[in-house]
């Protein structure tokens, strides 16, 4: 994940460190049910982002750093419109960390929109803040399956699957490398064919990988997507 520092950043540099230091593994505190568009379902469990954020605010607030987070919907050149989330870290002395916004196609329907928010949120701000995350990267909400929220009657942020190394990748993991890559080929002005070949696979071998390779891919994309021309 790309970033831009404040003019200077010795402190908020040093205050990170510090902070980094004190983080400590994030509990998975929900469990959800998802509904294929195929008919089939699965569970898994996962961190929300209240659980990333109850564990890393009072570190970082120690440390003298708050983290911001906001999100927007711009229209792209073809005038589709994509949810922007920015997210910045801000020193006590002023100095901060944005970080590149992260963005993805927003859906016409506001439950789905608000779901992605969140989801987004909790990708950008794992990655800012350097934690390990176990989950795919494939989204939920975006590919249209249907959550069915834990014991608390709420299906959280979306949470992602935990990837297998064995198992072949899913319908909605295939479903979303072939969005991703559509992105990613107009925004690079590069062919569909070109962009797969990078992984060095195509349209027909995507139901011969793993649901681990298919989660790398589709992390690699994302990031593409929002990598500046």
């Amino acid at each position: 994940m790309s970033f831009t520092f404040s003019e200077s950043f010795n402190e908020v540099a040093a205050a990170f460190a510090k902070s980094q230091l004190e983080f400590t593994a994030v509990k998975k505190n929900r469990t959800v049910k998802v509904q294929t568009k195929s008919g089939g379902s699965y569970t898994f469990e996962y961190a929300d982002l209240t659980a990333i954020l109850d564990m890393a605010r009072p570190i970082l607030a120690k440390n003298g750093i708050a983290v911001t987070q906001n999100a927007s919907i711009k229209r792209i050149d073809t005038g589709a419109p994509y949810i922007v989330v920015n997210t910045m870290l801000i020193h006590a002395s002023g100095q901060y960390i944005m970080y590149a916004p992260l963005e993805f196609p927003a859906d016409g329907q506001i439950q789905a929109n608000g779901g992605t928010i969140t989801y987004l949120k909790r990708y950008a701000l794992a990655a800012a803040l350097g934690i390990a995350s176990e989950e795919d990267d494939d989204g939920n909400a975006a590919d249209n399956n249907s959550v069915q929220g834990d014991a608390n009657g709420t299906s959280g942020d979306g949470g992602q699957p935990k990837a297998s190394p064995h198992k072949l990748a899913s319908e909605k993991q295939i479903n979303t490398i072939i969005r991703q890559t559509k992105i990613v080929g107009e925004k690079h002005r590069m062919t569909e064919d070109e962009v797969l070949a990078r992984f060095e696979t195509d349209y027909n071998n995507l139901p011969k990988i793993t649901s681990q390779r298919a989660s790398e891919i589709i992390t690699s994309l994302m990031e593409a997507a929002n990598m500046k021309k």
